[in-house]
């Protein structure tokens, strides 16, 4: 059985003046939350306050995550996970009929058979906001500051 770190990060400070951020209604209070779980046949969600849901199950997982409409960011993944372990079968933005204060970036992924070629393998997602139409560099978005983080990695293979 595979088992999964999850791990979502909100900063509890301004990265250039130390001042405390504020807390969005919704959102999570500034720290660290990390949960190992493991991929089971049924599918399990976790969710953190109303801005990230996790769900993972039968070969599939699902990142969403909820952007406030008028930020001028959107959630993106870095490029470092091993396509091997996660195949990206699609993202879309959702929104919620009725609702104009937030919607959801939503990522799907297959979970393949990982089957590592040296001893010294890892799997990892990783997802940031980033200013909204951000040209990348190297591939790779540059994340907004003062912004919250997502990581999703494989721990053990079953």
């Amino acid at each position: 059985m595979r088992r999964f770190c999850i791990t979502y990060a909100v900063p509890e400070r301004c990265a250039c003046c130390q001042s405390p951020l504020p807390v969005p209604p919704g959102g999570a209070s500034p720290g660290i939350y990390s949960l190992k779980i493991p991929e089971g046949a049924n599918t399990t969600k976790l969710r953190i306050a109303e801005v990230m849901e996790v769900s993972l199950g039968g070969g599939r997982l699902e990142v969403r995550l909820r952007q406030q409409r008028g930020s001028n960011r959107e959630w993106c993944l870095i490029p470092l996970h091993d396509q091997e372990a996660f195949q990206l079968a699609g993202s879309t933005v959702d929104f919620v009929p009725g609702c104009t204060d937030y919607h959801w970036y939503k990522f799907a992924f297959v979970l393949l058979e990982f089957k590592p070629t040296i001893d010294t393998w890892w799997a990892e997602l990783e997802f940031v906001e980033a200013p909204a139409g951000q040209r990348q560099q190297y591939s790779r978005p540059l994340p907004a500051p003062n912004t919250s983080s997502l990581k999703v990695r494989l721990l053990a293979l079953g």
